[in-house]
């Protein structure tokens, strides 16, 4: 089991300066109808080298977890997508992130399918203010996919509910603070099957 190194890839810049000198045509000021002398010009282009990154690359581990963080993110600007549009196509667009758990997908997708039937929407998106990784096992289940566990700071207060008839329900409120969330997420981005939450708890009674 290893921890998160917050590294992150630096690409080094490589600069190409191009210097050119043109020689300049010469005429006789007492010829009535001057005919250019031409001259030789020379163009010299010098290249730098390419100076060597500071920062070392991402490695395995780096590379899974940036790719699960991206994964996670992902997850909550796709459910806003989904809610501002009337939960149309829920189904399509969200089991693709509860793949790897349909237990988990289970207890989400009553309320997916809910709200889809009462016809109501929202404004707003939920937005992941901090996301940490915690914990990064490699292979655990030895099936090749990896588990990145993430701490969060969510923000939901940009969100409102409204119902059929556009009304703001009174019934559904969002924390009126950030609030702690934790994530766990298996997957292994080179394969068909990618990312899946495995696991998705928040607090809203707490803050962040």
């Amino acid at each position: 089991m290893r921890t998160r190194r917050d590294t992150k890839a630096v690409i080094a810049a490589v600069t190409v300066a191009v210097a050119a000198t043109m020689g300049l045509a010469a005429c006789d000021p007492a010829d009535v109808n001057p005919t250019p002398t031409p001259t030789t010009g020379t163009t010299e282009t010098t290249t730098r080298p390419t100076e060597p990154s500071t920062e070392p690359s991402l490695n395995y581990e780096d590379l899974q977890i940036e790719a699960a963080e991206a994964f996670v993110i992902d997850f909550y600007a796709v459910a806003a997508e989904v809610a501002n549009n009337g939960y149309e196509g829920w189904q399509e667009r969200m089991f693709p992130y509860y793949a790897g758990n349909l237990e988990l997908w289970e207890q989400r997708s009553t309320g997916y399918e809910r709200n889809d039937e009462e016809g109501g929407f929202t404004e707003g998106a939920t937005e992941v203010v901090t996301i940490t990784a915690t914990d990064w096992v490699e292979d655990p289940t030895e099936s090749g996919f990896d588990t990145v566990t993430f701490t969060m700071c969510l923000d939901s207060r940009s969100v409102i509910a409204f119902d059929e008839a556009g009304n703001v329900r009174t019934d559904r409120t969002t924390p009126d603070h950030p609030y702690p969330a934790t994530a766990v997420v298996m997957g292994q981005p080179e394969t068909d099957l990618g990312w899946s939450l495995m696991d998705l708890v928040a607090d809203g009674e707490a803050e962040c």
